[in-house]
């Protein structure tokens, strides 16, 4: 029996950040391990996925038996009772080990299936880098195993719902125009500029500010402006005159006309009532 991936116990790390604990990859030969493998019926807390390489195995479960052969995975559920009743010469297989917070929508009954070419891959790749053995290989190893369970039980029945208050994924062009405004803050940007800057007409950007931000791209570059003029304000360490050079106002009068009218206050005030 060869460990190959074991979860550390910190909370950090990516499996337990999506609720998936105890998570286990053993790579097994039937006739080296025979000894160490309970033949008595028995039970898990968590998620026993079994992943066959060459052979086969006879499985006994509460629900019938099962004849896993190469290339096919049988997943038990928790609380399943089963044991091998038979096994193929030379087998050889993966097992998968792992308990997850919620309560999965999948049925309560053990489910087989033929391996994807995708779950191959994840296998293979676990292998490889295994031995590669970098400092970057845990994490890399991490991420496949998780993506290798996710798709045993889409596989075996999980449909993952968004939730309800989920909102529509950002459209890149919308990131990509943020991060230019944040980027150049310090600009009097206009409309125009971010469209240049995107390829995108005025209508588009505008567009896309009223879909995901409720608001037009020249109010949020005027609140990006105002939050970063209130944060300059705070440091104390630029005088007021010095703030509105750097931020691209014709004279310090337009300055704290633009900063009165967004925040309520003269530059001053709010900078003696913030220190």
């Amino acid at each position: 029996m060869k460990f190959l991936y074991r979860q550390s116990k910190a909370a950090d790390n990516s499996l337990a950040a999506f609720g998936v604990s105890d998570c286990c990859l053993k790579d097994i030969l039937l006739e080296r391990d025979f000894q160490s493998m309970t033949k008595k019926p028995h039970h898990h807390n968590g998620y026993e996925l079994h992943i066959i390489k060459n052979g086969h195995h006879i499985y006994e479960t509460d629900a019938g038996t099962y004849n896993v052969k190469s290339g096919e995975f049988l997943l038990i559920p928790p609380f399943v009772k089963h044991k091998i009743i038979a096994s193929g010469e030379h087998t050889s297989k993966y097992s998968v080990t792992f308990s997850i917070r919620t309560p999965l929508p999948i049925a309560s009954q053990c489910s087989t299936g033929t391996l994807t070419p995708h779950c191959g891959e994840c296998l293979d790749f676990i292998t490889a880098e295994l031995a590669l053995h970098t400092a970057s290989s845990q994490l890399l190893i991490e991420n496949r195993v998780f993506e290798l369970i996710i798709l045993i039980l889409r596989q075996s029945g999980l449909h993952e719902q968004p939730s309800a208050d989920e909102k529509p994924s950002e459209d890149y062009r919308l990131t990509a125009a943020k991060q230019y405004i944040r980027d150049n803050i310090e600009l009097p940007l206009c409309l125009s500029d971010i469209s240049e800057y995107c390829h995108l007409s005025e209508k588009q950007i505008t567009r896309l500010f009223a879909r995901y931000e409720g608001i037009s791209a020249v109010q949020y570059i005027t609140a990006l402006r105002v939050q970063y003029i209130e944060k300059l304000l705070r440091d104390d360490k630029l005088s007021v005159k010095a703030i509105s050079e750097m931020m691209g106002f014709s004279s310090e009068y337009y300055f704290n006309a633009f900063f009165k009218k967004h925040s309520g206050l003269p530059p001053g005030e709010y900078r003696k009532m913030n220190r």
